[in-house]
């Protein structure tokens, strides 16, 4: 695997390691939420708020968290990459709460990358099932 910066978008993919943090510029259109660039603490400042997610290993587990700028949850679709395996792992995902409020993804066991893409607003209402 290739040495990288701390958390990067691969053609619309956000992906992240554990020991990592990134903050995604995005843009909404109606329920799609569009990973733009990667940005600075610095550059949110008076800007649009950013996604922010953080990862990290705890033993040989490995923890993502996600805070959601919108004023409503966040779903998406995730992929793992385990240790020694070349392709990702559709893994579930829960929708992210808004307005910042911490939304925690867990796996009990080692985690290489995580592949986050898919990003839309759920409607008002909706179902907040973990699938």
């Amino acid at each position: 695997m290739r040495p990288r910066a701390s958390g990067h978008l691969e053609n619309g993919l956000v992906v992240i390691r554990p020991g990592e943090s990134i903050c995604i510029a995005a843009t909404s259109w109606g329920n799609v939420v569009t990973p733009v660039r990667v940005v600075t603490s610095a550059e949110t400042e008076g800007a649009a708020r950013p996604l922010i997610l953080r990862s990290w290993r705890d033993g040989s587990d490995v923890h993502l968290t996600i805070r959601n700028p919108y004023g409503r949850y966040l779903k998406y679709r995730a992929g793992v990459m385990l240790p020694g395996e070349v392709r990702p792992r559709e893994t579930k995902t829960c929708p992210a709460l808004s307005d910042y409020r911490a939304t925690l993804e867990h796996w009990p066991h080692l985690v290489d990358e995580i592949l986050l893409t898919d990003f839309r607003l759920l409607p008002e209402g909706a179902a907040l099932a973990c699938e």
